[in-house]
């Protein structure tokens, strides 16, 4: 590179000081300018934060709502699907209740009532002459006093040879079985068939609702009530429960 000393020589020393002072001045105000944009960066990044912070407070809060919530209705689901249960158990295994279904009707034919639950009925029969149990179902449930025709020789073949059919078909129905008393008592009649092989030997033990004493072992009898439960320790027998003979 090569000078001008010239040029240089003509430079005045006020010149100098001019330059030296605008170069000052410049420098000056580009730190004042870097101060400023760093005081707002500052500034700009704590906001940031605080908004963040405010931000991550509001979705904590919104989901301690939310889990409260839930936790709620799911204490709610479980305390009502254990009322359901203990209402539907107590009614159909120990013929008590229900708690929890309310009184809808009272018909008129010696007392029975319908109860409502939430997504169960219950039909507690009281006929004066007729239907003494209890049931219990959907809300489609219908009351019904007329009973299911069959006999013990069907109930014999039936339970032998198709024990799901027989189940489905007969478990908790209202019947009415004809057949010849084997043994009676103020408190129990028991029908029973044999046959040679013993194949489809079945007893029918009915819980009487008041005694029969007019009737005596060999009687063809029509026999009433429900069918509740099931045994094949030896021979097919069925129980039934708030019999009367017809």
């Amino acid at each position: 590179m090569f000078w001008n000393r010239n040029k240089i020589s003509e430079l005045k020393l006020e010149d100098i000081d001019d330059e030296k002072d605008l170069f000052r001045s410049d420098l000056e105000e580009y730190l004042d300018e870097e101060e400023v944009n760093d005081v707002s960066y500052v500034h700009d990044e704590k906001k940031d934060e605080n908004i963040i912070e405010v931000s991550y407070h509001e979705t904590n809060n919104s989901i301690r709502v939310i889990n409260k919530f839930v936790n709620i209705f799911l204490i709610f689901v479980i305390v009502i699907g254990g009322a359901v249960f203990l209402d539907t158990l107590c009614v159909s295994k120990f013929n008590v209740g229900p708690f929890f279904a309310v009184k809808t009707k009272t018909y008129n034919d010696g007392g029975t009532k319908e109860y409502k639950g939430l997504f169960y009925k219950v039909i507690k029969y009281a006929e004066r002459e007729g239907r003494v149990d209890t049931v219990i179902g959907s809300w489609k449930l219908d009351y019904s006093v007329k009973s299911k025709d069959t006999d013990i020789l069907d109930l014999a073949l039936n339970f032998n040879n198709d024990l799901n059919y027989s189940m489905d078909t007969y478990m908790d129905q209202y019947l009415k079985i004809s057949g010849e008393i084997s043994d009676i008592s103020e408190e129990m009649v028991i029908l029973k068939y044999n046959d040679e092989d013993h194949k489809y030997s079945t007893t029918i033990r009915c819980n009487l609702l008041d005694s029969s004493v007019e009737y005596k072992k060999g009687d063809q009898v029509e026999v009433v009530g429900t069918l509740y439960n099931y045994s094949n320790k030896n021979d097919t027998t069925l129980f039934m429960k708030n019999c009367y003979i017809k």
